[in-house]
């Protein structure tokens, strides 16, 4: 799993796993905008690690990585965990605006937080609808804690926001 600075590791087999957020997003720490990423990891030689969101999500793997690309590279804390041989994804640790991707591999977690301003959004869909009236609001209002609830049992798909 040694990776240079130049070419990260890609978070899958062949071609680029993707995220993709719906609204602007931040990604530990930093903020995303709405768009569509390739998800690359980086192993330091020191066991830290850094997380990278390339703008190219259509690139073949890490072959073709340009570090120009990259919307996002930050420093990550890597985690030991028990041997996990098979790759995994997963959303630890939800919240009503924030969630932990983590991807665990051999002996390794790549954790990720991810938050969204859940408060700010629905404060702008209030003020678009009020004229449509209440009844379209509380429908806003429900589907994003039913997105939530679905987000806590399932913990599928890598789309947020």
């Amino acid at each position: 799993m040694a990776t240079k600075k130049s070419a990260p590791w890609r978070a899958g087999a062949n071609e680029n796993t993707v995220i993709e957020f719906s609204h602007e997003a931040k990604v530990a720490g930093k903020t995303v905008p709405a768009g569509r990423y390739g998800l690359f990891f980086v192993i330091n030689k020191d066991d830290s690690g850094e997380v990278v969101l390339s703008k190219d999500s259509r690139s073949w793997g890490s072959f073709f990585y340009e570090p120009t690309q990259d919307q996002l590279r930050v420093k990550i804390q890597l985690r030991s965990i028990p041997m996990t041989e098979m790759l995994t994804f997963d959303f630890i640790n939800l919240t009503k605006n924030s969630a932990e991707l983590v991807l665990n591999w051999e002996k390794k977690q790549f954790p990720v937080a991810i938050e969204f301003a859940v408060d700010d959004r629905a404060g702008q869909c209030r003020r678009r609808t009020e004229r449509a009236g209440w009844i379209q609001l509380a429908g806003i209002c429900f589907c994003g804690q039913l997105f939530h609830a679905e987000q806590s049992e399932t913990r599928k798909g890598t789309r947020m926001g």
